[in-house]
């Protein structure tokens, strides 16, 4: 008898965290948590980045995208093309984000590309040339930073 009741425990114990995975969910208060989708209910929080993002616009608190992949067959002119199927996200912005940009004059970039030139969030709202941006985000699923890649 103890140990069909020490196996119920084990068993109930094991299942805690998908539950409260699935409460996460239910899209009450998705903008609070992370990402959502115009489809409907929250996903679950972002924590992974994304590595380029088309149609980006941040707005007042707020990050919105689309999943998107950088088409690089032409050196000259890479593009940014949206995912088949992908549907906007999106994210809080945290208070404390990060922006950057290559730069002006010669531009400083990561071997990836992205620019280290960190900018304020003024600055970078106006920079004309917002090319295949990342995403960052935090375990709350906030955006924590943006970097923006070099256009060669």
């Amino acid at each position: 008898m103890r140990h069909t009741a020490r196996m119920t425990l084990v068993a109930i114990a094991s299942t805690a965290p998908l539950l409260l995975a699935s409460c996460a969910t239910d899209g009450a208060d998705a903008g609070a948590r992370g990402t959502t989708s115009s489809a409907g209910p929250a996903s679950l929080i972002r924590q992974i980045p994304v590595e380029v993002a088309a149609d980006l616009v941040v707005d007042g608190t707020t990050v919105t995208w689309v999943e998107a992949t950088l088409d690089t067959s032409s050196r000259t002119n890479p593009r940014v093309v949206p995912v088949p199927g992908a549907k906007p996200e999106t994210a809080r912005l945290a208070e404390d984000a990060t922006f950057f940009t290559p730069g002006p004059g010669t531009p400083e970039v990561t071997a990836d590309g992205l620019g280290t030139e960190p900018v304020s969030r003024g600055e970078f709202e106006t920079t004309r040339d917002a090319f295949a941006p990342k995403l960052f985000f935090n375990a709350r699923g906030e955006v924590v930073g943006i970097a923006t890649r070099h256009r060669p």
